[in-house]
């Protein structure tokens, strides 16, 4: 009996130093991972203070029809909306942001490009990776200068475009939504005049008395 004690007290003994062995070896590991994270804060606040945002207002300052905004909180993101002057059909927004990435042994700094409706192809962004002890801030610096100008070179590309000019869009007189005559579910015609509708029901709607819409809206002819 005295033996089995002594091999039960042995194991328990043994048992309990193996978790606490583990437990500091996970202590370890999330202090480490803590460390690292705040080191990743500091280095990405520094990166997006001196390269990102500075830039991102120029192009502010440099458009007409360019609107910077950063999100609140601690997300290091920055967005251009481009076009607010509506020179085109289009949505667009531009944005470069930073993440970790390898449980935040590295920072990557990558862009995003997004254009409302996607009529055309065009390159949706790219992204830079580096090992955090080894950050090279003029390669940095000329990556985002060169997705800025890509960015706003199809931002001024777009107002050429056949496809979001203005002029190529018409209003729907009875929901007022803006269409492309080709994209249009339905037509019809009054007084010579073509009129271009989003849905059946706009068109019957209109037919059945046209002259409730036209009140308002004279109509597009494009004939």
């Amino acid at each position: 009996m005295n033996e089995l004690r002594d091999r039960i007290r042995d194991l328990l003994a043994a048992h309990s130093a193996a978790r606490a062995s583990e437990q500091e070896a996970l202590e370890r590991a999330m202090a480490e991972r803590r460390n690292r994270r705040r080191r990743f804060g500091a280095v990405a606040a520094r990166i997006f203070q001196d390269v990102i945002e500075p830039r991102m207002r120029l192009v502010e300052a440099s458009l007409e029809d360019a609107r910077y905004e950063r999100p609140g909180g601690r997300a290091l993101r920055a967005a251009i909306h481009l076009n607010l002057a509506r020179k085109y059909e289009a949505e667009v927004t531009f944005w470069i942001a930073i993440r970790p990435e390898h449980d935040y042994e590295r920072l990557t700094v990558f862009s995003r490009m997004r254009v409302i409706p996607r009529l055309l192809e065009y390159r949706h962004g790219g992204h830079v990776s580096m090992d955090l002890s080894a950050i090279d801030g003029v390669a940095l610096a000329r990556f985002v200068d060169d997705e800025i100008v890509q960015a706003i070179g199809v931002h001024l590309q777009l107002r050429s475009e056949a496809a979001y000019r203005l002029d190529r869009k018409v209003t729907d007189p009875v929901c007022g939504m803006r269409i492309d005559p080709v994209d249009a579910v339905a037509t019809a015609t009054h007084d010579g005049k073509s009129y271009w509708f989003c849905a059946v029901v706009c068109r019957d709607e209109f037919v059945a008395g046209p002259g409730r819409y036209l009140l308002s809206d004279p109509g597009e002819d494009l004939d």
